[in-house]
């Protein structure tokens, strides 16, 4: 089996845009409740969010050359996305890379581990995702795997997922049902929007959701 993939297939651009105008908490509900990492990974600074296809990265523990070569390969609005073995001792993305990856234009990065230098990293605005910050640094020194299935944040993630994160968390799409979010996701806005309407007008939550009628199937 070839380690590095160089390349994987991607969803169009203007539907990954698209995509991108909801919230990931929006999409998990509409699509029915699939797709969100653990809630440990959190975006380093308020405000973050990016949405692209995956890169998938496994490294091996304590090595961040693998994840070096990734950075290398990705392209404009990709999402680095680690499986770090849940390690939590170790910081293996730090101010360097973020500035190349910025540069290049990749989206962001999520890693089911720690990042270092988050200061710049914040002041910098480039999305990272992640459990936490350590100082701790990694060798180079060995080669694990670029672009197969993964697990990240207790989620598969397949080359080319659709990663969509904010400040919710971290939502996981799978390429070919990035039409179907899209439009689930629309349809859920319109019908919030109408049920905050309705709210306005003086109505009632349990009424509008229409669960006073579970509470009285239950007895009350």
């Amino acid at each position: 089996m070839e380690r590095i993939m160089s390349d994987m297939e991607r969803a169009d651009a203007e539907l990954i845009r698209r995509l991108g105008e909801y919230g990931s908490a929006t999409v998990h509900e509409a699509i029915g409740r699939r797709g969100a990492m653990y809630s440990k990974i959190n975006p380093l600074g308020p405000g973050m969010k990016c949405c692209g296809s995956a890169v998938t990265v496994k490294m091996q523990a304590g090595d961040n050359l693998t994840l070096m070569k990734a950075l290398d390969i990705a392209k404009a609005g990709d999402v680095l996305v680690v499986d770090n073995g849940n390690l939590e001792d170790e910081g293996p993305w730090g101010e360097i890379m973020s500035i190349a990856a910025q540069l290049k234009g990749i989206a962001g990065l999520v890693i089911d581990g720690c990042v270092r230098d988050s200061r710049e990293i914040k002041e910098m605005g480039f999305p990272v995702f992640c459990v936490g910050t350590s100082i701790i640094g990694t060798v180079k020194e060995s080669v694990g795997w670029i672009n197969h299935t993964i697990t990240c944040g207790k989620m598969i993630v397949h080359p080319g997922d659709i990663i969509l994160a904010d400040e919710d968390g971290v939502e996981v799409i799978p390429r070919e049902e990035i039409s179907f979010a899209i439009e689930s996701s629309q349809a859920r806005t319109e019908k919030e929007a109408k049920q905050v309407e309705r709210l306005k007008q003086g109505e009632s939550l349990l009424h509008i959701a229409n669960l006073d009628q579970k509470m009285t199937q239950l007895g009350f």
